[in-house]
């Protein structure tokens, strides 16, 4: 499998899993995740993440579909680390859930210091994310 497969068939499963939310993804942040961790693991995860802080933490409506891509992938190397489902390839992926989740929180913390004076972004963060 190469990265591309590997993020595409990686993003149709965030694509599914949030429809059945009744949410409709329109990024490609979680295909943009799963590329960065094929290619480069933990160092490419970390460079995407910083990359998309800087350029859309000024947009809530893309941060915040960030921010469920970073939760979702917290679960899904959780449940691969711990067998509950198949992965598609073979990484670290115990590492990679305590990267997510540590880059999740992080992610959380900045947007509450960015939008604290917001409370149209922060009702539409909350609503989404409920």
């Amino acid at each position: 499998m190469n990265a591309i497969r590997y993020a595409e068939l990686n993003n149709r499963l965030f694509e599914r899993i949030m429809a059945e939310c009744g949410y409709t993804t329109f990024t490609t942040f979680f295909g943009d995740l799963s590329t960065a961790e094929f290619v480069s693991g933990e160092k490419g995860v970390r460079e995407t993440y910083r990359s998309v802080i800087k350029n859309w933490m000024g947009d809530i409506k893309y941060i915040t579909e960030f921010y469920m891509a970073l939760n979702h992938k917290i679960w899904q190397h959780y449940a691969y680390h711990n067998g509950k489902s198949q992965p598609l390839i073979q990484m670290d992926f115990d590492t990679l859930a305590h990267v997510y989740n540590e880059l999740w929180e992080d992610c959380e913390n900045k947007i509450m210091a960015k939008y604290e004076n917001d409370k149209k972004a922060l009702d539409y963060f909350f609503r989404v994310t409920d």
